[in-house]
């Protein structure tokens, strides 16, 4: 039997920040699937701020407090950080307790795990993820491993500029979302979870409405 991956693993507040992009510290609610880490202004809405992908996720640490500048006299005084390092840069985190903050860190290096050697713990398969951003009216960006080229070709038709950064492969054309389920059940993606959300557009700092699509496969090993 197949693991549902819309279902929480683990939930609750946090506060978090973008490492070097951001000074300020936010608290947001926390949910943990198996796919991903969503945080939401609030335990009552339905669409996160933002979302961290577990294809992303290269290391999970607990940090030690530092005490060098102003800002870190908040993170002695809470004392249980942790930081989350991504391929699209590195997200730091607050817990309540280090109790929790030990859960945090335990369960999405166990996601970690699980997405880099285990794969899928029935089949004995190696589930690889991917992300799709429909970008309302600007484009679609596209990110995951050994995505086929003939994929990116057919949802790249009449696109004008097609790019690759540490976000992943864009190209500033409008594809249906029709039309994506299609291509990706084509080429054997299954559908996992969508969901509204805002992106970043190539050359403009400021996010735009988007939604996102996640897929999965399964790979046989050996």
């Amino acid at each position: 039997m197949a693991r549902d991956m819309n279902a929480v693993i683990l939930r609750g507040w946090l506060e978090i920040k973008v490492a070097q992009a951001q000074k300020t510290w936010r608290k947001r609610w926390c949910l943990l699937r198996d796919t991903s880490l969503g945080y939401y202004k609030s335990d009552n809405d339905t669409n996160p701020v933002g979302t961290i992908f577990a294809e992303d996720i290269l290391e999970v640490k607990e940090l030690e407090v530092a005490t060098t500048n102003e800002e870190s006299q908040k993170d002695k005084t809470h004392g249980h950080l942790f930081e989350v390092h991504c391929r699209n840069g590195n997200y730091q985190f607050i817990a309540t307790t280090v109790e929790a903050r030990n859960e945090w860190v335990s369960n999405l290096r166990s996601l970690l795990i699980n997405k880099t050697t285990m794969g899928d713990v029935v089949t004995g398969d190696l589930v690889q993820y991917c992300t799709v951003e429909s970008i309302l009216g600007r484009g679609i960006r596209v990110s995951g491993p050994d995505i086929n080229t003939v994929l990116l070709a057919q949802l790249s038709v009449g696109a004008n500029k097609k790019s690759n950064d540490n976000r992943g492969w864009f190209a500033d054309v409008f594809v249906p979302q029709s039309v994506i389920l299609n291509l990706f059940s084509q080429h054997q993606w299954q559908l996992v979870n969508m969901f509204h959300t805002t992106s970043i557009v190539p050359g403009n700092r400021e996010p735009v409405l988007s939604d996102m699509i996640i897929f999965s496969k399964s790979v046989k090993l050996g």
